[in-house]
């Protein structure tokens, strides 16, 4: 099998969807089960041209501007979330876990002008608005879908590939979150080299529940545009059905994080998930023993990797133990520092440095010149993470 020299990829968001829809405009991209709707590469093109000309001519969003989202998993987001970055304008997504201070924080940080929403969230993001000092614009999400109707289906696009697209908050797990800023190309590049661990093609039938203010599901988005597969998408992940639906909608490739593959774990084994033949990319550590017995049919593929830079690790498929997050992804290396910066014996903890060689690292973290200096100097983008590499090269 051979690789894909992702270097190679030299696109925008834009250029990407225009390609899939040209070649395979009639083909069915997102099956939405919640709405039991289908929506054909074509058509996925035509809905965010029209919300980007919407964005542009009636609501003035400009190439540069910021543009929040905060909604459940429903196709008009992934059209808006398109939408802006096809006019240039900066996508910031919002968990929808967020409220008061936090959502204030992310909007105010962001320096966001507008922000989308579903109506599960408007009265939340209304609450926290009179509370930035300056004004923003809350544009209902579903209602941009309607208005877009009337306008026009063709949409031209200011920005090149290394344009800033999106800026995607850290969770904030050691104070407040970091801004980490994407371009075009550093996403769609990830998205490819994620997407090839599994060795995707045009048949694959994606299953996408993961939440869209979470980098992982975006890239599957640009993936799927990239290869031409099949999104089938939930508003959310139901764990009672999920095996039912597997079968049901035929998915060939699923991923799993936190605590998904947990949830499976502790539901009542269904005669047929055994038998289901699934490729599955996740973040599994300690559990694949006890994964791999219960689901011997399932092919599991593991990875370690950061909102700064998502696929940095992989575990090839004939090599993966417990405890092992895999080998750098080719030509990325990995270095295991200690505190003045001097690479550490084998076997022997240490800071995890990743020497990025593909041109897939973030930009930088937004307006915090402090934080991006501490950690990214050159390609080396210093994790934060302690890790150990062992006898086969593995990263711990």
């Amino acid at each position: 099998y051979k690789g894909i020299d992702i270097t190679e990829i030299n696109y925008t968001t834009r250029d990407l969807m225009r390609r899939a829809s040209e070649d395979s405009r009639d083909k069915p991209f997102i099956e939405y089960i919640p709405r039991n709707t289908t929506e054909t590469f074509g058509e996925f093109e035509a809905n965010v041209n029209r919300i980007s000309n919407l964005l542009k001519e009636k609501y003035g969003v400009q190439k540069g501007d910021k543009v929040c989202t905060m909604a459940e998993n429903i196709p008009e987001l992934l059209h808006t979330i398109m939408a802006i970055t096809s006019i240039g304008a900066v996508w910031v997504p919002i968990n929808v876990m967020l409220m008061g201070e936090s959502l204030r924080y992310i909007i105010d940080a962001s320096d966001a002008a507008f922000v989308c929403v579903s109506e599960k969230y408007e009265k939340s993001v209304a609450e926290v608005l009179g509370n930035i000092g300056k004004s923003v614009e809350l544009l209902p999400l579903i209602q941009l879908g309607k208005l877009a109707q009337e306008m026009s289906a063709e949409s031209e696009c200011p920005v090149g590939p290394d344009d800033t697209s999106m800026i995607i908050f850290t969770s904030g797990t050691t104070g407040f979150p970091k801004g980490v800023m994407h371009t075009h190309n550093t996403y769609i590049r990830t998205a490819v080299r994620g997407l090839e661990a599994l060795e995707t093609d045009s048949s694959d039938r994606i299953h996408v529940y993961l939440p869209f203010f979470h980098g992982w599901a975006y890239l599957l988005l640009l993936g799927a545009l990239y290869h031409r597969c099949v999104m089938v998408m939930e508003d959310r992940f139901y764990g009672d059905t999920y095996w039912e639906t597997i079968k049901k909608y035929k998915i060939t490739q699923d991923h799993w994080t936190g605590t998904v593959p947990l949830n499976l774990m502790k539901l009542p084994k269904a005669e047929f998930e055994t038998s289901i033949d699934l490729k599955v990319l996740g973040t599994f550590g300690a559990l694949y023993d006890s994964m791999k017995e219960r689901w011997p049919n399932i092919s599991f593929q593991s990875l370690y990797g950061q909102t700064e830079h998502p696929f940095i690790t992989e575990v090839p498929r004939d090599q993966i133990f417990p405890g092992s997050d895999g080998i750098p992804k080719f030509p990325d290396e990995i270095l295991i520092l200690d505190n003045e910066g001097n690479p550490v014996p084998q076997g022997e903890t240490g800071e995890i440095v990743c020497r990025c060689n593909c041109g897939v690292i973030m930009k930088a973290y937004y307006k915090n010149e402090e934080a991006t200096a501490k950690t990214l100097q050159g390609n080396d983008l210093y994790t934060g993470d302690l890790g150990m590499l062992d006898e086969k090269g593995h990263l711990h």
